[in-house]
């Protein structure tokens, strides 16, 4: 997924959405108001029938508008002007990235009504806005062999518009943000994965493969006599239970500043629980699982 922001008006944007924000009663936000101008008043024209009343998530899907160079224009509710908080833009934009990933867009120009900058300043604006793209467009790694639907196609987003000493905030916020998006990712496809596939060997090769992509981390995977060594007799008397070996990961990433101490993270790395799972209440017994 790739990331950027734009300043230029949207209609000259070469992308395949345009994704503007509308308010109750048909309130164009501000970069609507932008693109109605460049367009004759087309986009007011359309909303004066009343079909789109701007709730907050709604969306509506247009054909390309007269002189924008986008072939789609999607319409984003925000509900009333007044109640752009950051919660109900985050709504905003989520709405959005689900609506575009039912779609063949591959490239789209984001430009909804944002919260005030102390609410929403443009560091966060950025990580916030990759963060939601990488997990609306998440699909379970199902392995079920029935046909699946189609995954998103969506692989390049622009946000904006932005002022020019926001430019540098907004792209490390995009940086951040995918890297999280990133992260979560591996996260859930391992936890979504069966235990008969997840075994702590599986998870010993994700590990070493993270390592060889990266030049700042390290990984020791740790065998059955290894850990015997290190007499960590309670973990050794966990996976008696399983016919599959041990493992102990320790995966190290060096990039932090010089003389810092470092920050450890401990996970239990359990690959399938024989019993536990059994003695949660019934709501919520898939839960155990992760």
């Amino acid at each position: 997924m790739q990331f950027d922001v734009f300043s230029k008006p949207l209609a000259q944007l070469p992308v395949d959405c345009l994704v503007v924000g509308i308010h109750e009663e048909g309130e164009l936000g501000d970069d609507a108001r932008h693109l109605d101008r460049a367009t004759d008043g087309a986009l007011a024209k359309l909303l004066a029938h009343g079909d789109f009343p701007g709730r907050p998530g709604e969306t509506l899907l247009l054909p390309g508008l007269p002189k924008v160079k986008a072939s789609r224009v999607l319409l984003v509710g925000q509900g009333s002007r007044g109640s752009v908080t950051r919660r109900a833009w985050r709504k905003a934009v989520q709405a959005a990235i689900n609506a575009l990933g039912r779609t063949q867009v591959r490239s789209a120009a984001l430009a909804l009504t944002r919260p005030g900058a102390r609410d929403l300043d443009d560091y966060h604006f950025g990580r916030a806005v990759a963060e939601i793209t990488h997990a609306s467009l998440y699909r379970v790694n199902d392995l079920k062999t029935g046909k699946k639907p189609k995954a998103p196609v969506l692989e390049q987003l622009k946000l904006g518009p932005v002022k020019a000493q926001g430019v540098a905030a907004v792209r490390r916020g995009l940086a951040h943000g995918g890297a999280v998006g990133l992260g979560a990712r591996t996260m859930r496809d391992l936890a979504n994965l069966p235990g008969n596939v997840c075994t702590p060997s599986y998870i010993a090769e994700r590990a070493q493969e993270i390592a060889q992509k990266y030049p700042t981390v390290s990984v020791r995977v740790l065998d059955e006599d290894e850990i015997r060594k290190e007499k960590m007799g309670c973990f050794l008397a966990v996976t008696q239970g399983s016919e599959q070996p041990p493992k102990f990961i320790v995966l190290e990433h060096k990039g932090g500043r010089a003389k810092r101490p470092p920050v450890v993270l401990v996970g239990k790395g359990i690959t399938f629980d024989t019993g536990g799972i059994s003695l949660k209440d019934p709501g919520a017994m898939d839960e155990m699982k992760f």
